[in-house]
């Protein structure tokens, strides 16, 4: 069976705000749905896009 989590925050999401949606840091987001086999994930931060890069950073020093 494949699985793309469509609606996931991580700690940057609302931030700025002082009441963050979530406590998942963007690495164990990803190693988590990495290690349950999930085909994607969308991160869908509020009042940020920077995490984009991050990802990409700690996607490819996996290689």
């Amino acid at each position: 069976m494949s699985y793309t989590s469509l609606h996931d925050h991580t700690d940057w999401s609302n931030a700025s705000l002082g009441f963050p949606d979530s406590i998942n840091r963007f690495e164990q987001l990803i190693q988590s749905a990495y290690d349950l086999g999930l085909n994607g994930i969308a991160i869908t931060e509020h009042e940020i896009i920077s995490n984009h890069i991050k990802v990409n950073m700690f996607y490819k020093s996996k290689d």
